[in-house]
């Protein structure tokens, strides 16, 4: 036989008068606040937890430190996605802008305006001329310093009997930096860097080749020779055909 354990007078009092409360509140149609449910608990005896929310908070989720890594990592790795898709969207519509010129041209090989303004100079027959422009594209003379000029001579072009296209850069010192307007080769065209000294190959020789100004990718569908090494620079990328 189980024997329920009576309770004593006043804690019967005690449980009338929260139920008389809550009786009362329900009539009201109101909600129990936290205050007054501390207030029923201490009647009790007995203080339960009440959780309050501050106006207008929000709750931010706390990562770990491997997942907040993992996650970082895979912004990066989207980032990257973007910018190879983005460049290869560039590259088609560089193989779509049409055909490369051969040789010395302002669709295909074309150097910067005082090299040019020197080889037209050149071809009137006004060697002096052609020689001032190429000295004040000089590294020392070059203020803006996207028309540099600088350890070789002026660019060359003779056409073969089969059509091809030939231009050739006599090298003059151990580095040479060298501006373009477009650095693009033919299909039909041979770049030819002579890189000389006393008729004898320099291995060690460096050319750089730099595109100023670029918005489009160089493409090279010809050929391109050097005793040497030659350096193209284009921010806009560089495209090598077949």
């Amino acid at each position: 036989m189980i024997r329920r354990a009576s309770s004593s007078p006043a804690l019967r009092r005690r449980l009338l008068l929260v139920g008389a409360s809550l009786a009362a509140l329900a009539a009201t149609g109101l909600p129990v606040t936290a205050a007054q449910a501390q207030s029923m608990g201490a009647v009790l005896g007995r203080q339960a937890p009440v959780r309050t929310a501050t106006p207008g908070s929000t709750t931010t989720p706390v990562r770990a430190p491997g997942m907040q890594g993992a996650l970082q990592r895979q912004q990066t790795t989207q980032q990257r996605v973007d910018q190879i898709r983005a460049y290869a969207t560039q590259i088609r519509a560089a193989a779509d802008r049409g055909q490369v010129a051969d040789g010395l041209d302002p669709g295909g090989l074309d150097p910067t305006q005082v090299i040019k303004d020197a080889l037209a100079a050149a071809r009137a027959g006004n060697s002096q001329r052609a020689s001032e422009l190429l000295v004040s594209a000089g590294a020392n003379y070059d203020l803006t310093g996207l028309a540099t000029w600088q350890g070789a001579g002026l660019p060359s072009q003779t056409t073969g009997s089969d059509g091809r296209v030939t231009v050739t850069i006599d090298q003059t010192q151990e580095r040479a930096l060298l501006s373009w307007n477009r650095f693009d080769i033919g299909a039909n065209t041979t770049l030819q860097f002579n890189q000389k000294e006393n008729g004898v190959a320099q291995p060690g020789w460096v050319a750089v080749n730099r595109v100023t100004n670029a918005t489009d990718p160089t493409r090279i569908l010809g050929n391109m020779t050097a005793d040497g090494t030659v350096v193209v620079i284009n921010q806009a990328g560089i495209i090598f055909g077949s």
